[in-house]
């Protein structure tokens, strides 16, 4: 179920009323059919969680004729109040409509209420997963638009349609150890949770309390306490920031009931271990005998880390495009947000930053992606023959300038890679890897194989999955396709829903995450009773 009120405008027009209703009015009529305003009118009706599309109520814009709507253009807020799972749970959600008064008189007489945002700020958790609700426009005369057209001295009505976006956090893998005096390893822990690498400030306390990303994992094992599980940990507070700011990790596990034997160590940093400062078993106390706990490393399976890393590192970053015609709104708008994304970046993630742009078989004249991937190869010396991106014109229906999967593997074998740089791409497109269209086993094995060679060639790929007119079941398979591509090499996974404010954000993220994160795991990274077990067993081995 779903209502709304108007909460709010930035603006002052006379006759202002109705704020904090459903039908917020303005002006001073001009005839007898009264004030113009806006009317929100909720729906009864189920939310689908799988990201399909519903009624989320009906806009009607009164129309009428009236003076004094000085200033002609304003922001109304919608605050609207959506019920879910039969009225278990229920989450206010936040809009803005841009008004544009337009005179009576002219060549343009119709108002127009256009949606700046589409996407809501807030956002609830269902059953574990975190969603954001998304308005995909208003339907008015059978199509689905963004601006609303509003015809003079009329109540015009129209439907906004609406969906549930969930929102795919990374699982994060941390692993830490507790040393004895002699610097070898004693204990071996681990925990998980959905969110960003960093900054993170997690406060967990036993019976779901706490603040910050719910762990979703946790384990501690060493020969003192045996093993310790998500249930038998009562508190543990983790933050990482970015370099230079605070930090902290503190853990506190007993087996229940009882506590007869546990473990409570911390405050660690980055700089320097915690003490262990109860160490219990079988009622004994080992607290004093000079342990420690060390601060936790991000897990990285299969990247070494072999010099501690310089504080301004290397970045090559190479941004591929699919340089079909659709993607050329999405060409345009980077170009537009690059440069703002690279200063903020430098603040939040130095580095020695070298961005290339270039475009599969294709080219976009008015953005950055001037060049394409063959022209960037060939004029490096690399022969044609070596190159496994298709020619334009090879390919039914422009398919070669849709080939993602053979464009990640030529960049990562053959681009100008600088010595000791993080290699990263961010490649967008709206289709699948091999040619385009729907995806089938040609467009998988094109993904598997760059993800092969981007691994082997230490490449993070980043993707982004554009908006196209796919069906719903062909949209969630490329979705698919390209989060694994990402995952698999330890980049990000982004879709146009991540963009509906602009690109800055994105930008922003894929340069800060295409820096390798400190202190890697160089070990499986499944954490689980069994592998902290065999750690610890592992480093008792003489």
């Amino acid at each position: 179920m779903t209502s709304g009120i108007w909460s709010g405008i930035n603006a002052s027009p006379p006759g202002l009323a109705g704020l904090n209703s459903q039908h917020v009015r303005w002006g001073v009529p001009a005839g007898g059919a009264g004030q113009s305003g806006y009317v929100f009118t909720g729906r009864t009706v189920e939310v689908p969680l799988d990201g399909t599309t519903f009624v989320l109520g009906t806009f009607t814009h009164q129309n009428f004729p009236i003076y004094g709507y000085q200033p002609g253009q304003f922001d109304v807020s919608l605050r609207v109040h959506v019920t879910f799972s039969g009225g278990v749970l229920a989450r206010d959600f936040s809009f803005t409509f841009h008004h544009n008064e337009t005179p009576n008189i002219g060549p343009a007489p119709d108002d127009l209420v256009d949606l700046p945002t589409l996407r809501s700020p807030e956002t609830i958790e269902i059953d574990g997963e975190e969603y954001a609700l998304v308005i995909e426009g208003f339907m008015q005369g059978g199509k689905l638009v963004t601006r609303f057209i509003s015809p003079e001295n009329g109540s015009n009505s129209a439907d906004i349609i609406a969906k549930l976006v969930q929102i795919v956090k990374p699982v994060q893998t941390y692993m830490f150890k507790v040393l004895n005096p002699d610097g070898s390893v004693f204990g071996s822990g681990c925990f998980t949770y959905k969110g960003e690498e960093y900054p993170v400030d997690i406060a967990h306390v036993i019976g779901g309390l706490g603040r910050g990303s719910k762990l979703t994992e946790f384990w501690y094992h060493d020969p003192l306490v045996g093993s310790l599980g998500l249930s038998e940990l009562l508190s543990l507070n983790f933050q990482r920031g970015a370099d230079g700011e605070p930090s902290r990790f503190a853990i506190n596990g007993f087996k229940l009931p009882g506590a007869a034997s546990g473990i409570t160590a911390g405050t660690a940093t980055r700089e320097k271990p915690g003490p262990v400062t109860t160490h219990r078993s079988e009622d004994k106390e080992h607290g004093n005998e000079g342990r420690t706990l060390v601060f936790p490393g991000i897990c990285r399976p299969g990247q070494v880390q072999q010099q501690p890393e310089p504080a301004v590192p290397l970045v090559d970053l190479v941004i591929v495009i699919d340089s079909s015609t659709s993607m050329k709104p999405d060409a345009t708008s980077l170009s537009n947000s690059v440069s703002a994304a690279i200063e903020a970046a430098k603040s939040k993630c130095p580095s020695d930053l070298k961005v290339s742009y270039l475009g599969i078989e294709g080219k976009f004249s008015d953005s950055l992606f001037r060049t394409t991937i063959r022209e960037h190869l060939t004029r490096l010396g690399v022969a044609e023959s070596a190159i496994r991106g298709r020619k334009r014109g090879t390919v039914t229906s422009g398919g070669a300038q849709e080939d993602g999967g053979r464009a990640i593997e030529d960049v990562v074998t053959h681009n100008d890679w600088r010595p000791n740089a993080k290699r990263a791409i961010l490649f967008l497109g709206d289709e699948g890897m091999e040619g385009g269209d729907n995806v089938d086993a040609e467009d998988i094995a094109a993904a598997n194989k760059a993800i092969e060679v981007a691994k082997a060639g230490s490449t993070r790929v980043h993707t982004y999955l554009a908006k196209s007119g796919a069906d719903e079941k062909t949209r969630k398979a490329n979705q698919a396709e390209f989060a694994r591509v990402a995952a698999e090499t330890g980049g990000k996974a982004f879709t146009y829903e991540d963009t509906l404010q602009g690109f800055q954000e994105l930008l922003e993220e894929v340069i800060c995450a295409s820096k390798q994160p400190e202190q890697p795991v160089v070990e499986d990274c499944k954490c689980c009773k069994e592998c902290m077990e065999r750690k610890v067993a592992a480093a008792a081995k003489p």
